[in-house]
């Protein structure tokens, strides 16, 4: 475990560190960090630092982790020469400094609470890019990268995939829990290997049809009853009228900021009802099937 005095000893041999990593534990004491100007690392991580200075960045550093730190703005970060960024898990909402980081290839925001991806039109050489987990609306932006292979936008609050529909390079795509109703904007996006769009609100999935790898994308049915029983007819008609098993259950609320969590109840099947007993609060009931043989219309 390393604590301020580790952190000093640092700073008085920093002529002599070059071309190593620098970690920060989670379980640190070192509550605060600061760059030091000279000092020479290529990969930086730090972990419930609740406080970090960008006044005087190293330049040279490539690699830059802060995650777990409750951070709400990230002045100063543009004077970095980022490639790979990883601000997941904070509290941040502004990333507009980013768009200064020319050169950045991965970045990570996950559970923040961003709610648009307009600052990444001018960062053309993006090739992965996380983003599941905020408050996100608004993907008007993210049609300029042309260099992007990995996008998971999921459990944001999406409707609109419009911006997509260029990004034929695209080989996986996460949208899972969003708002999504209409996926048209994916029809050309043959190159997909990875596609998840579960837990949304789709009716139509043939703009899948030519997706080579449509038999394996993980479509989940999803359920919106208005109590918490889910033995209605109708229900149970879609569930039992094809040849699947359904393999596991899963019952969630819609909890803040659009984040969902298990609800423990119990749950029983018998040959013709799933009855759900002592939960409360459920708005979502999701079948999960082992394997989609073709797209059910009744998908949603």
């Amino acid at each position: 475990m390393q604590t301020k005095q580790d952190l000093r000893m640092v700073q008085k041999y920093i002529n002599k560190i070059s071309g190593q990593k620098l970690k920060i534990f989670q379980d640190s004491n070192v509550k605060s960090f600061q760059f030091v100007q000279n000092l020479k690392i290529n990969e930086l991580e730090l972990q419930n630092c609740s406080q970090v200075s960008f006044a005087n960045p190293p330049t040279n550093i490539t690699v830059l982790q802060i995650t777990h730190c409750k951070l709400s703005q990230i002045n100063g970060i543009k004077y970095m020469n980022v490639i790979e960024l990883d601000l997941s898990q904070n509290e941040i909402a502004d990333f507009s400094e980013l768009k200064y980081l020319k050169d950045l290839k991965r970045v990570n925001i996950a559970t923040n609470d961003a709610t648009n991806l307009r600052f990444v039109s001018q960062l053309k050489h993006i090739e992965q890019l996380i983003a599941f987990n905020n408050l996100i609306t608004d993907i008007t932006g993210i049609q300029m990268l042309f260099a992007l292979k990995t996008l998971n936008l999921s459990c944001n609050m999406i409707m609109d995939l419009s911006p997509l529909e260029k990004l034929v390079q695209i080989e996986t795509l996460q949208l899972g829990q969003n708002k999504i109703v209409d996926i048209e904007a994916i029809r050309d996006l043959t190159n997909i290997q990875k596609l998840s769009i579960q837990f949304n609100q789709i009716s139509d999935f043939s703009p899948l049809q030519n997706h080579e790898n449509k038999d394996k994308y993980g479509i989940q049915q999803q359920y919106t009853p208005k109590q918490t029983s889910i033995t209605q007819s109708n229900i149970l008609k879609q569930i039992y009228h094809s040849e699947q098993r359904v393999e596991k259950m899963q019952i969630k609320t819609h909890c803040f900021n659009n984040k969902y969590q298990r609800v423990k109840g119990f749950i029983y099947a018998l040959n013709s009802q799933i009855v759900v007993l002592n939960t409360h609060f459920i708005n979502k009931i999701v079948l999960e099937f082992k394997q989609l043989q073709q797209f059910n219309e009744n998908c949603q």
